[in-house]
């Protein structure tokens, strides 16, 4: 039986990068761990564009108040799994590259059937 509230499914895992979510987000701020959260998950509960138009709000949010990052959360990574779009988008998020992560978002909330897709 699913652990809907220890462990929910859409918090349990992404493709390429080890653990659960709130352990990479209980090092963020609120803001930035919102904006994480939203990407780790979308598409896996509710709408995928809606979710990212959420990171994207809760990026610009920290922007705008100056909301960097705590420390630079590092990812641990899978290195056999491909590096997809979401996986590169979370990275920046956990390095507080809000700039590059806020493009990516904006992009991917347009054409969210991409988000699991490798870089190119």
């Amino acid at each position: 039986m699913t652990d809907l509230i220890n462990h929910p499914p859409h918090y349990a895992g992404v493709p390429g990068i080890k653990g659960e979510c709130i352990e990479y987000t209980r090092q963020m701020s609120f803001t930035l761990g919102n904006a994480f959260k939203y990407v780790w998950r979308a598409g896996s509960k509710g709408d995928a564009a809606e979710d990212l138009r959420k990171a994207l709000w809760y990026i610009t949010d920290a922007g705008l108040n100056g909301q960097g990052p705590i420390r630079d959360v590092p990812l641990i990574a899978d290195g056999a799994a491909p590096m997809t779009r979401r996986r590169y988008v979370l990275g920046c998020i956990a390095r507080g590259d809000l700039y590059k992560a806020s493009v990516l978002i904006r992009d991917l909330s347009e054409h969210p059937e991409h988000l699991d897709k490798e870089m190119s």
